[in-house]
C-alpha cells in the first residue's frame, strides 16, 4: 500500500474532466477511501456516508456507496489538491486513507460495483472491460511472489509509523501529519505502547492499556491521536479502520473539556463527537441519541459521565462498541462500584484507562482495575490472592522470621510488577522538564492560635477518645471534619450542626466559643499567613490561584477578598459547565482578575490556569492526587514564569498529620508504577486516631518526626541512610519489593496495656513511618523563622519579605526548589 502523500500532487494543468481519466491504466491511478456530505450551510455539520475517489492528473472522481454496497460516479473536479475538506461539485469529502482497486473490488469483479452512472455502456463495451479486468488479474496472480515484492518505500523524514503486526503482508499503519507535528517525543512512545497493547501485541488475547503518566504529559492528545488512527487506519490487509465507535467515560466536569480537545486537534468537521453533557436535556433525548450514535455514521465518539453510564444502561447495551476509555480510571478501583460492573459486562474488545495514580491504598483495589483492563490476566481474585496477595502480605507480616517466605513474597512481588508492566506506562514530568518553568514549592507551618487550641480541646475533651473510638465511623467522621474547620477558621464552627450537638450536651460552654460568638472570629493561623501572601502578590502584579477543598472556605476566603478589594473569579462545583470555560479563558488573558478562587474538587481536574505563577493550596485532602491535581493547574506546559506553590498547615493538628499520611500513601503508587522508590506503611486504625486528635506543642510536628538536625537554618539536606534493623527483627518492612501496604492493625489489649510483642510492632512501625516522610522530604530546606536572617534564601523572594513580620504566624518553613531545564539542579 502506497502511503498517504506528505504533500499535495503537482497539477498537470489538464484541460478536461471526461471519461479519459476512467481509461487510464491502473499505474496512473490512485484511489483513497473517504467521507462525504453535501455541502450546506450548518454550523455542525457532519458526515452522510463513505465512499471512494479516483485520483489521476487530470483530477477527481468521487463514487458514493450505496445501500445496495455497490458505488455510484457522482461527481468530479479538475481540482488535484488532497489535503483537508476537499470540494467536489455539491459535495465536501474527507480522505480516510489510501487503498487499492483489488480492495475496493476484488480483481475480476468490478465492472457491476464501479458502474459509470452518467453513461450506461454497451454490453460489447461492458464485455471487452471485463475481458481486460480478468486478463489484468490472471498476469497479477501469476507473477506474484511473496519473495520477490519491492521494499516498502522510504518514509518521509517527519513521519510517525506505529509498530507492525506480525501477521502476513500486515499494512504500515502512519499517524496522521496533522497529529504528528504537535507529539512530542514521550508522546509518540505512549501512542506506540498503547497501539501495542490495544492491538494485541503484547500478551496474547489481551488488548487493554493503562495509561497512568503524571498529570500535565499530555495523555488527552495521545488518546486522541490513538482514537484517531485507529478509526481511520488498520495494519490487517483489506480492512479500513480497527474500530467504528469509541465510548468515552469520565467525570462530568471534563466532558466539555474532551469535546473541546478533539476540536482543538482535529477539528470537529473531521470526526463526528456526541457529548452528553447538556443537564437540561432530558433523559429521554438523552436516551435516544444514545441509540442514534449506535445505528448511524454520524458519529464515532460518544463522551458521558460515569453517572449517566448507570442511567443509561439499556441504551448503551445496544451499542456494538469498539473501544472503550475511561478517564479518571482510578473511579473503578471498588469492586462493590455499579458502574464498574455494568462496563465489565458490555462486550468491549479493547479498553483504555487513564489515571495519574492508579493505586492508592491497597492490591485488592489495583486487581479490578487491572482485571478490568484485561480480564483473567492476573487470573480470579481467588487466584489473585493465592498466588499473590497472601504471599506478599505474608511476607511483609512483622513476625515473620521465615526467610523462605520472605524470598517467595519478593518473588511474587517482582512477577506482579513485570504483569504490570506488560500493559501499563507511566512516565512523570521528568520527561517534559525542558518544556517547563522552575517551580519552588514552599511548606508553611502556622502555629494555632489560642482560640484554635481552645476549640481543638473542647471538642476532643466532650466527646472523650474512649467514647469517640466505640461510636464507629458515626461520630468519628464529624469529629474529624470539626478538627479540620478549626485549622481554617473558627467561624467556620458557627453553623455546623454537629458542633451545636456538642454545645448542647456541655452544662457549661465558655461565652466566647459559643456559635454566635465564632461567628465573627474570622481569624486563623492560616488566614493570617495567607493575607499578607495576596498583598505581596498584588504589589509584585502576580496573578494567584486560592484553592480551597472546602465551599465553606472559599466563602470565607472570598469574604476576605471582597474586604481587601480583591479583584477574582471564583469556580466551584456550583458554577454551570458553560461558564467554566470563560472563567478560565478570561482569566488566563486578562490581567484584571488578581485572584482565582477554586475548588479543588470541582476544579482541580483538566484546567489549565497559566494565567498565573502562584497557587496558595489553603487547605489539603486525604486523597493526595486531589491536592496534586489542583497544584498542577499553573506549573503546565506553555507557563512563561516561574511558579510558586504554597501549601499551609496548622502546626501539630490533624492538618499537619493528613500531610504525612499523605506523603506514605503517595510513595505506595510510585513503587508500584515506577519500581524506584520505597514502599511504606498505611494504615487507619485507632491508634492513628489518637494521634489525630492529638495537637501537638511543638514548632513543627514532621520536623521533629523525621529527627533532622539542621537546626532550621537552611542548608541543604543530605538524606541519611536507612536506620540499621535486628536481625531478628523480620523482614525489612521498608523493602522496594513490597506493594502492599496492609499491615495488620496496632493491637492493643484490653488492659489498656501494650505488651512486647505489641511494643515491639509499633516501634517497627514508628521507624517505618519516620523513614518514609523522611525520604519524601530528603530534598527540601528547613527554616526555623525564628533563626532566620538578610543571608538567608528561601527560593522565594516574596517569603523572604514576610518571614520577618509575620515570625508569630509561622513556626517553620520547607522549601524545595526545581529549576528549568537549563539548570536541572534542584535547591
Amino acid at each position: 500500500m502506497q502511503n498517504f502523500p506528505s504533500s499535495p500532487p503537482n497539477s498537470s494543468g489538464a484541460n478536461s474532466t471526461s471519461d479519459v481519466q476512467e481509461q487510464l491504466p491502473t499505474s496512473e491511478k490512485r484511489y483513497y477511501t473517504v467521507q462525504w456530505r453535501k455541502r450546506s450551510n450548518k454550523k455542525n455539520k457532519s458526515w452522510e456516508g463513505d465512499g471512494f475517489i479516483v485520483a489521476s492528473d487530470t483530477g477527481l472522481a468521487l463514487r458514493i456507496q450505496m445501500p445496495d454496497e455497490s458505488y455510484k460516479l457522482v461527481s468530479r473536479t479538475k481540482n488535484t489538491t488532497l489535503e483537508g475538506i476537499i470540494s467536489i461539485g455539491v459535495y465536501e469529502i474527507e480522505i480516510d486513507c489510501e487503498t487499492t482497486r483489488e480492495c475496493l473490488f476484488g480483481t475480476s469483479n468490478t465492472n457491476h460495483a464501479v458502474r459509470n452512472s452518467f453513461a450506461s455502456p454497451s454490453k460489447e463495451d461492458e464485455a471487452k472491460e471485463l475481458e481486460a479486468i480478468e486478463a489484468e488479474a490472471k498476469e497479477v496472480a501469476g507473477s506474484f511472489d511473496i519473495n520477490k515484492m519491492p521494499s516498502p518505500p522510504e518514509l518521509p523524514i517527519d513521519s510517525f509509523a506505529l509498530p507492525s503486526l506480525n501477521i502476513p503482508h500486515s499494512k504500515q499503519v502512519l499517524v496522521d501529519k496533522r497529529l504528528t507535528k504537535y507529539l512530542r517525543r514521550h508522546q509518540k512512545e505512549g501512542v506506540a505502547f498503547l497501539y501495542e497493547c490495544l492491538m494485541g501485541m503484547r500478551n496474547v488475547n489481551q488488548y487493554g492499556a493503562l495509561l497512568a503518566d503524571e498529570m500535565g504529559l499530555g495523555k488527552t492528545l495521545m488518546t486522541i491521536t490513538l482514537i484517531w488512527t485507529l478509526l481511520k487506519q488498520s495494519p490487517i490487509p483489506n480492512d479500513k479502520n480497527v474500530i467504528n465507535k469509541v465510548l468515552i467515560c469520565c467525570p462530568v466536569s471534563l466532558i466539555e473539556n474532551w469535546r473541546k480537545e478533539f476540536g482543538k486537534w482535529l477539528d470537529l468537521n473531521r470526526i463526528g463527537i456526541l457529548a452528553l453533557s447538556n443537564k437540561s436535556q432530558s433523559a429521554a433525548k438523552d436516551k435516544q441519541a444514545i441509540i442514534n450514535f449506535g445505528r448511524t455514521k454520524v458519529y464515532q465518539v460518544l463522551i458521558m459521565n460515569y453517572e449517566k453510564v448507570l442511567a443509561c444502561s439499556s441504551e448503551l447495551s445496544t451499542v456494538n462498541v469498539d473501544l472503550l476509555v475511561c478517564d479518571e480510571g482510578h473511579r473503578l478501583k471498588s469492586s462493590a462500584n455499579k458502574v464498574l460492573k455494568f462496563l465489565n459486562g458490555l462486550s468491549v474488545l479493547r479498553r483504555l484507562v487513564l489515571t495519574g495514580t492508579p493505586i492508592q491504598n491497597d492490591l485488592n483495589e489495583f486487581f479490578n482495575v487491572a482485571n478490568f483492563i484485561n480480564p483473567g490476566l492476573l487470573g480470579t481474585v481467588a487466584e489473585f490472592q493465592k498466588n499473590f496477595l497472601k504471599p506478599i502480605l505474608r511476607a511483609r507480616d512483622v513476625n515473620c522470621y521465615d526467610s523462605n517466605i520472605a524470598q517467595e513474597g519478593k518473588e511474587k512481588s517482582n512477577a506482579l510488577i513485570e504483569i504490570t508492566k506488560s500493559f501499563t506506562i507511566r512516565r512523570t514530568k521528568a520527561v517534559i522538564e525542558e518544556y517547563l518553568t522552575a517551580k519552588t514549592d514552599l511548606l508553611l507551618f502556622c502555629p494555632p492560635s489560642h482560640l484554635q487550641k481552645r476549640l481543638f480541646q473542647f471538642v476532643i475533651d466532650s466527646m472523650g477518645f474512649k467514647s469517640l473510638i466505640s461510636s464507629g465511623s458515626r461520630e468519628v467522621l464529624p469529629i474529624i471534619n470539626l478538627l479540620r474547620k478549626i485549622c481554617n477558621s473558627p467561624s467556620l464552627l458557627a453553623k455546623d450542626s454537629f458542633y451545636k450537638s456538642l454545645i448542647e450536651r456541655n452544662s457549661q460552654v465558655p461565652s466566647d466559643i459559643t456559635p454566635s460568638a465564632l461567628a465573627s472570629r474570622t481569624t486563623g493561623s492560616k488566614i493570617n499567613i495567607a493575607i499578607p501572601l495576596l498583598i505581596q502578590f498584588r504589589n509584585a502584579e502576580e496573578s494567584v490561584v486560592l484553592v480551597s477543598n472546602y465551599t465553606q472556605t472559599l466563602d470565607l476566603l472570598e469574604r476576605v477578598l471582597l474586604k481587601l478589594n480583591f479583584l477574582y473569579s471564583r469556580l466551584d462545583g456550583s458554577t454551570p459547565l458553560a461558564t467554566r470555560d470563560s472563567l478560565v479563558t478570561s482569566f488566563n488573558r486578562s490581567k484584571k482578575c488578581e485572584v482565582f478562587l477554586l475548588s479543588a474538587k470541582a476544579g482541580g481536574v483538566g484546567l489549565n490556569l497559566i494565567g498565573a505563577s502562584r497557587l496558595i493550596l489553603f487547605d489539603n485532602d486525604w486523597n493526595p492526587l486531589v491536592d496534586l491535581q489542583a497544584m498542577a493547574r499553573i506549573h503546565r506546559d506553555g507557563q512563561q514564569k516561574p511558579v510558586f506553590i504554597y501549601r499551609l498547615f496548622t502546626t501539630g493538628s490533624i492538618d499537619e498529620k493528613i500531610f504525612q499520611r499523605q506523603l506514605m500513601k503517595n510513595n505506595l503508587s510510585d513503587m508500584f508504577m515506577d519500581d524506584s522508590v520505597e514502599s511504606t506503611l498505611n494504615i487507619f486504625d485507632y491508634d492513628d486516631l489518637r494521634d489525630l486528635f492529638t495537637v501537638v506543642d511543638s514548632n513543627c510536628n514532621t520536623h521533629d518526626l523525621i529527627g533532622c538536625d539542621c537546626f532550621g537554618l537552611g542548608n541543604d539536606i543530605h538524606s541519611p541512610q536507612p536506620e540499621p534493623q535486628n536481625k531478628l527483627s523480620g523482614p525489612d518492612l521498608s523493602s522496594q519489593n513490597c506493594l502492599s501496604d496492609s499491615l495488620p492493625a496496632h493491637r492493643t489489649s484490653s488492659s489498656g496495656f501494650l505488651s512486647a510483642l505489641e511494643y515491639k510492632e509499633l516501634d517497627q512501625t514508628s521507624t517505618v513511618k519516620k523513614q518514609t516522610i523522611r525520604s519524601a522530604l530528603s530534598q527540601y530546606r528547613h527554616f526555623d523563622p525564628q533563626k532566620f536572617h538578610d543571608q538567608m534564601n528561601t527560593g522565594d523572594e516574596i517569603l523572604n519579605s514576610i518571614i520577618p513580620k509575620a515570625q508569630g504566624d509561622l513556626t517553620y518553613v520547607f522549601t524545595h526548589k526545581k529549576l528549568s531545564a537549563n539548570n536541572s539542579l534542584s535547591v
